[in-house]
C-alpha cells in the first residue's frame, strides 16, 4: 500500500505513522464492507482484488460510481464530515483491505494538517471525477459514455489488451440505462473488434479506437444518442 500514487504523496514521517495504523484483513467476494447510513469507522484501501462503491436511490435504482482497486483508497467523506456514508462498499472476488480506524484517522487529522490537506485531495479528486462525468452524461451519446466508462476503469493504460471484472449491469448502472441497453452496444464494440466479452468480463482489445469512441461527438442536436 505504501506504493500507490496517494500514499506516495505523503512526507515519510507522516506516511511511517498512517501505515502503523492500518489493520489489514481478508474479505469473501460479495461482503459487505459498509452500507449506505451507516456511521463512519474510518478509511478503507485496496491491497488486493476490488471494492465496488455503490449509491442506492428509492425504487431499487443503483449508481455504481467506483471501483476501488489495489492501491485505492475510499471511505473519506465520511472520515472527513464524521456523517453516515453514501454508499454500499461490496467485494468483487477475494479482497484485501487495509483499514485505518476512524478514532485513528482523527488523531492523525488532528496532529497533523497535512494528513488533513491529503484526505482534503483524495475527496477533491473524487468529485472532480464524479463532475466529468456527470458532464459527458449530459452531452455524450450513450455509446461514448460506456466507452468512457470501460476505460476510466483500465488502470494500465499502456497495454494493448486488459481484462475488466466486469459484468453488464454493472456498466448499466455506471451510465444510467439498461442492462440490456449496455448489452446492444457492448456487442457492437466487440462486433467491431473493440472489447471481447466473458462470463463476468469485459477485455479491451483496441485501446486507441475506444479512445475514439469514448470523445465521440453528439448528434447533430447537441444531445446524446441513445
Amino acid at each position: 500500500m505504501d506504493t500507490s500514487p496517494w500514499l506516495a504523496s505523503f512526507p515519510a514521517d507522516l506516511r511511517s505513522r498512517f501505515l502503523s495504523s492500518i489493520r489489514v484483513r481478508d474479505l469473501d467476494d460479495g461482503r459487505s464492507i459498509f452500507r449506505t447510513g451507516d456511521p463512519p469507522d474510518g478509511l478503507y484501501g485496496v491491497v488486493r482484488g476490488q471494492v465496488r462503491l455503490v449509491m442506492r436511490f428509492p425504487g431499487g435504482q443503483q449508481l455504481l460510481n467506483h471501483v476501488a482497486e489495489a492501491g485505492d483508497w475510499f471511505g473519506e467523506i465520511s472520515t472527513l464530515d464524521g456523517r453516515p456514508r453514501l454508499n454500499d462498499a461490496i467485494c468483487t472476488g477475494p479482497t484485501r483491505i487495509a483499514h485505518l480506524p476512524q478514532a485513528d484517522a482523527e488523531r492523525v487529522m488532528r496532529d497533523d494538517p497535512t494528513f488533513v490537506r491529503a484526505m482534503a485531495r483524495l475527496a477533491s479528486r473524487r468529485h472532480r471525477a464524479a463532475m466529468a462525468f456527470a458532464g459527458r452524461t449530459l452531452t455524450q451519446p450513450l455509446s461514448a459514455q460506456i466507452a468512457y466508462a470501460l476505460l476510466s476503469l483500465t488502470r494500465k493504460q499502456g497495454r494493448a489488451e486488459h481484462d475488466l471484472a466486469l459484468r453488464h449491469e454493472d456498466v448499466a448502472s455506471i451510465v444510467g440505462t439498461s442492462r440490456q441497453t449496455v448489452a446492444v452496444h457492448l456487442r457492437r464494440l466487440g462486433d467491431r473488434g473493440l472489447v471481447a466479452l466473458g462470463y463476468r468480463s469485459i477485455r479491451i482489445l483496441d485501446l486507441a479506437a475506444l479512445k475514439a469512441e469514448a470523445h465521440a461527438a453528439p448528434d447533430g442536436h447537441g444531445m446524446p444518442s441513445r
